[in-house]
């Protein structure tokens, strides 16, 4: 269990200012990450579950993308 506790927001608007925030921390991470970045960092910043690695995911994640 997390030593932190969990934050809910009470309206649209709050839940709209925790997912900027939490936008604008992982940009911040991104930019200044010289190597490749933790997926575990990514998902635990933006606020979802990790799915469990599989064969397939490790041979997608070779897949350049144009952003």
């Amino acid at each position: 269990m997390s030593e932190y506790k969990k934050y809910t927001p009470e309206n649209h608007t709050e839940e709209l200012f925790e997912l900027v925030g939490r936008v604008k921390a992982f940009s911040a991470y991104v930019n200044s990450t010289k190597y490749s970045i933790e997926r575990e960092i990514c998902a635990s910043m933006i606020g979802f579950e990790l799915e469990e690695e599989t064969k397939d995911a490790r041979e997608d994640s070779n897949i350049k993308m144009d952003c």
